[in-house]
């Protein structure tokens, strides 16, 4: 009997192996890193519009030279004793069809993420990505900025290529 629990147990960890081979299309056979003969594509998001309207601080995320992006992950640093994340809405180009991700915790930073579902054309261009409205904790705030940390900041295009995220530059 324990040697078929072991090969359902082994046939289960197989199958959950594949899930994210399955999920990226198969792979991508495109070369993606910055070695490879192929050139990446850079895309930045930087921190655009910020606007109070009473105890509320609202920050505009745009970006600029965006070329087909179909996943974007990043993360909004802030300090939680000055200000405190209580909304986040995406803007129009990402669709309600579209998967989203956002968490509005205590802890200094708001993971912010999206996907394009198939079918749904990739964000390209200059624009809005998302705003984020904190509640003001002390008047003499330090401004929200995008944390640039690699492992966090990440773009793929619809194929499965990452795209290289950079801060700053000349947003908008």
């Amino acid at each position: 009997m324990s040697r078929y629990i072991f090969a359902g147990i082994f046939a289960a960890m197989i199958f959950a192996a594949m899930i994210p081979l399955a999920c990226n299309k198969g792979g991508s056979s495109v070369p993606t890193s910055p070695d490879s003969p192929r050139e990446m594509t850079t895309a930045f998001i930087d921190i655009g519009d910020t606007s109070i309207e009473g105890d509320t601080l609202s920050v505009t995320v745009d970006y600029e030279n965006a070329l087909d992006i179909y996943a974007l992950s990043f993360r909004m640093g802030y300090n939680p004793g000055q200000l405190s994340p209580v909304d986040v809405t995406w803007d129009e180009i990402v669709s309600s069809d579209d998967s989203t991700f956002d968490l509005l915790n205590q802890r200094g930073f708001v993971p912010l993420a999206f996907g394009k579902f198939d079918g749904n054309a990739g964000i390209s261009g200059n624009g809005n990505l998302v705003t984020v409205k904190f509640n003001i904790l002390d008047g003499n705030y330090e401004s929200p900025w995008i944390i640039n940390e690699t492992e966090y900041l990440v773009g793929k295009d619809s194929t499965g290529s990452r795209i290289n995220i950079m801060t700053g530059g000349d947003v908008l």
